[in-house]
């Protein structure tokens, strides 16, 4: 492939000419733009679209997707990245990735550097709570939060509904008869995290509130100690768990103590992320809106009217069934 630079000097003219017959532009002669056409198909030349975005000339297809080293490590970002990108394709966008330290200051930063290079658009995902972004550089192009809201003026926050999440996922265990429902909040893994875990929490204690029983909320995570013994001694027949990483490994423990799942204890998680679903497609969980979230960012980008996010739904597995007792 040759530059334009090549191109001009094997046609006998200037850039500006080779510009000018490339995109169809007045000034040369219906021969000379044949002429360096038919020479650039034959080089084949492609236009440079980082250089002509730096030169204004051309709209920047790139969509940077600001996220934390520490959400990178979770199989969600992967399946939501995935599905991201995918999206943004069928609309001739790219998504390019900023990998920002984990803290508030960290993330600005990265913002900072990002914004300068012209992206079409800017998504932070799951920004710390205390973010503070400079008015001139948010206005420079579209931003977008994804997972967890943005208090900065000029961002657009898109965020499923986690309190639903939560409330479907209890109803389920509900449903199948049991009463002694757990929910595990589990540890905070990613910055601000806690924000969903709270929202999840809250589904899960109205579904209980409405079903007239009392919650039980414990929030240290599934590598507890006494975890097994205080299941036993609080009777507990089901267990709703933040998240999938957080139910694979409770029912791997359950099963290592000689517990069946779902006969003695049901365990159901959210997220339905494949890359867990390959690893156990037996677990029941409450499915994400991966593909939802990104036609929302899809339709934000373009101007189109925001569709609204499929409810979630339990997506059945055989880690949940009916009480015992």
């Amino acid at each position: 492939m040759i530059s334009s630079l090549e191109l001009a000097a094997l046609c006998g003219v200037s850039q500006g000419t080779i510009d000018r017959a490339l995109h169809n532009r007045p000034g040369i002669s219906a021969a000379t733009r044949a002429r360096i056409l038919a020479m650039a198909e034959q080089h084949g030349y492609v236009p440079n679209p980082v250089a002509r975005e730096l030169m204004g000339l051309a709209a920047s297809t790139v969509v940077g997707a600001i996220v934390s080293a520490a959400a990178l490590r979770a199989p969600f970002f992967m399946a939501l990245f995935e599905v991201l990108a995918r999206r943004l394709h069928v609309d001739g966008l790219q998504l390019s990735f900023w990998v920002a330290p984990d803290d508030a200051d960290g993330m600005r930063k990265t913002f900072i550097e990002s914004a300068a290079r012209r992206q079409r658009a800017l998504i932070l995902v799951m920004p710390p709570i205390d973010l503070e972004l400079p008015a001139v550089t948010v206005a420079r192009q579209p931003v977008l939060s994804l997972i967890l809201p943005c208090s900065c003026p000029g961002v657009v926050s898109l965020l499923p509904d986690e309190r639903a999440a939560g409330r479907v996922a209890t109803e389920h265990l509900l449903a199948l008869g049991h009463e002694r429902i757990l929910h595990l909040t589990g540890r905070t893994p990613v910055h601000g995290d806690h924000l969903i875990r709270h929202q999840r929490r809250d589904g899960y204690v109205a579904a209980m509130h409405s079903a007239g029983l009392p919650p039980l909320v414990w929030d240290e995570g599934v590598e507890a100690p006494d975890l097994l013994e205080r299941l036993r001694a609080a009777d507990i027949t089901a267990v709703f768990c933040h998240n999938d990483p957080d139910a694979l490994p409770l029912i791997r423990r359950l099963r290592a103590a000689g517990l069946a799942v779902p006969a003695d204890i049901s365990v159901i998680g959210v997220d339905r992320s494949p890359i867990l679903v390959d690893i156990d497609p037996s677990l029941t969980s409450v499915t994400y809106p991966y593909a939802g979230l990104a036609e929302q960012v899809a339709s934000t980008l373009s101007g189109r009217p925001l569709p609204p996010l499929p409810a979630p739904q339990v997506a059945l597995g055989a880690s949940t069934g009916n009480p015992a007792r």
